[in-house]
């Protein structure tokens, strides 16, 4: 992370940036013995990466302003339930932006209105894994299959292929109006 003034006392910024890069471990045991071959210790990985900028500026003496923007981006290969070969299990992603713009005006000494205007951007895939994320898998690209009798199940899940990109605006306005010991806020809120 870093941050500081740009202008002093009037121009701020901070920036920080996160990498997760790790691997669990999933056992899968068959409970059957004419499957014991199946059974093995599958890698289940997951990196991410958060991004977050910030700036505040003060406009004069009754206006302030602030910009964020954050990212969120990451990915990972693992099981639904328990006992699946690494074949049926989800390549899930996931990209997120959201930005969001803020005005505080001091409109007298006892009254303050704050406005804000925000996007969020959301995109998530649960994929059936390919020969990367599951080398030399038993089933990889078969459809889903139990063995009866066992808890054994191999191929692509039915729970993929899915999807959903999602987008919303939001525009908020509140107000606050002080007399004595005495408060008042009302405000509104547009989300589309």
């Amino acid at each position: 992370w870093v941050g500081g003034a740009i202008k002093k006392d009037r121009l701020f910024f901070f920036a920080n940036i996160e990498h997760n890069n790790q691997d669990a471990v999933v056992t899968i045991q068959p409970n059957v013995p004419s499957f014991a071959s199946l059974a093995q210790n599958a890698s289940q990985p997951y990196t991410g990466k958060q991004l977050s900028v910030r700036f505040d500026y003060r406009v004069n003496a009754n206006h302030s302003l602030f910009m964020r923007y954050s990212h969120d981006g990451n990915r990972g290969f693992g099981p639904l339930g328990n006992n699946q070969l690494p074949s049926n299990w989800v390549k899930n992603t996931n990209w997120s932006d959201q930005s969001i713009l803020g005005v505080t005006s001091t409109l007298s000494s006892n009254l303050v209105n704050d406005l804000r205007f925000a996007y969020q951007y959301w995109r998530n895939r649960n994929l059936f894994p390919d020969q990367t994320d599951c080398p030399g898998c038993i089933g990889l690209g078969l459809p889903q299959m139990s063995v009866v009798g066992s808890n054994v199940v191999f191929g692509n899940t039915s729970n993929a292929t899915q999807g959903r990109d999602l987008r919303k605006f939001t525009f908020t306005d509140n107000v606050t109006w002080q007399r004595g010991a005495h408060r008042i806020r009302m405000g509104g809120e547009i989300e589309r």
